[in-house]
């Protein structure tokens, strides 16, 4: 040890009006630390327009082309009519790459679901923080974030969105992210990992390629640099309640395993597996 204490909780970023009600080791661990570390000051972000206008440019096509050009018509079409759907398709969209097509979809499906944005975990303690003039620290550059989504190849890209667009998908959307939230609230591990790894679609060698990229760019290049920022704090002994989301705590190159492999004692507090 090092001094200094470090608690991390794994978020998530929807939840319902009693997500942020914890068992007091979890207030307590909170309290006694200096400072928080989440992912990115989801709150900073939102209300800093250059900083959006910047993320922006990495799901844009600035060469003249249009998604319709890059992609199969009739996934363009299945999309588009997708979106119009809930009445929020504009011609502008166009313009953007289909894996923002892919985020806007989710974000309604997520809206549509009793799960709320405003209930996330990361939201809830950045408030208290901001209240308590705790000091927060971003883990990671939004802007890293965005380019790593931003510069999936193109088939990856339509392999996102047409899953996406999949009726099955879609009809069980709320249901899956309910037995997230569950594995969540209820914190036993072993459970939440097979959710997270198990292998369970009828994938093909390319579509399996596709999902190891997309993995790549959104768990496991960023485990690293969660990994690196949580070393960084243990070793200057610095009082760190450090949130990132749920899915890079676990699996054989998540936090967990990394801080062990690391040499450093892993204890679950507040739950009994």
């Amino acid at each position: 040890g090092f001094g200094g204490s470090f608690y991390l909780l794994g978020s998530i970023h929807v939840g319902l009006e009693d997500t942020n009600l914890y068992p007091d080791e979890v207030y307590d661990a909170y309290n006694s630390c200096e400072y928080l570390a989440v992912e990115s000051d989801i709150i900073e972000l939102e209300a800093d327009m250059e900083a959006q206008i910047n993320s922006i440019q990495f799901f844009l096509y600035n060469d003249g082309t249009l998604i319709s050009d890059h992609i199969d018509k009739a996934l363009y079409s299945e999309a588009k009519i997708l979106l119009e759907s809930y009445g929020i398709y504009d011609r502008y969209f166009d313009y953007y790459t289909p894996v923002m097509w892919e985020q806007m979809i989710d974000q309604i499906l997520t809206e549509e679901t009793v799960y709320e944005y405003d209930y996330g975990v990361d939201r809830y303690f950045l408030t208290q923080s901001k209240k308590l003039g705790k000091e927060i620290i971003e883990i990671e550059d939004y802007i890293d974030t965005y380019a790593a989504l931003g510069s999936l190849s193109d088939g990856t890209q339509e392999f996102l969105l047409r899953e996406a667009v999949d009726p099955e998908y879609i009809e069980s959307y709320s249901d899956n992210l309910s037995e997230l939230y569950g594995y969540w609230k209820r914190g036993v591990l072993s459970e939440t990992e097979e959710y997270f790894y198990s292998d369970d679609g009828d994938y093909s060698a390319a579509e399996t390629e596709m999902l190891e990229e997309y993995n790549r760019a959104l768990l496991t290049d960023r485990n690293e640099v969660m990994l690196d920022r949580a070393e960084d704090y243990l070793s200057d002994g610095m009082d760190v309640f450090y949130i990132v989301g749920l899915a890079h705590m676990l699996g054989d190159d998540g936090l967990v395993a990394g801080l062990t492999d690391a040499g450093y004692t892993v204890e679950l507090i507040g739950y009994a597996d």
